[in-house]
């Protein structure tokens, strides 16, 4: 997330939870801040549930409401970029390969 962006009070486990009916309130759901990453700040929330079978399904819906929260607080997820600088200046000659249609620049 953009790191002027990052309000702590926007990240609570009930803003996430509410309205799942397949977490417990007991144990409440919990959110952790973990650690920092490249290009990331590392969050953990804790909820239980007593249908394991849904699991799968509960996260995936879990991570919906996540999303929801964080736009509708203005945080956003930076994706990873990378720039490139390309140097000019002097540059080997290509030599001919047998394959007249390939080049090998050393």
């Amino acid at each position: 997330m953009k790191w002027k962006n990052f309000p702590a009070s926007s990240v609570k486990s009930g803003d996430c939870t509410k309205g799942n009916e397949e977490i417990l309130l007991n144990p409440a759901p919990s959110v952790f801040f973990k650690d920092f990453a490249d290009s990331a700040l590392l969050f953990e929330l804790r909820c239980w549930t007593e249908n394991f079978n849904s699991w799968l399904q509960i996260q995936s819906d879990l991570r919906v409401e996540i999303e929801k929260v964080l736009r509708e607080n203005g945080i956003e997820i930076p994706f990873p970029q990378t720039d490139v600088h390309i140097k000019s200046g002097d540059l080997l000659p290509a030599k001919r390969l047998n394959n007249p249609s390939r080049f090998f620049f050393r």
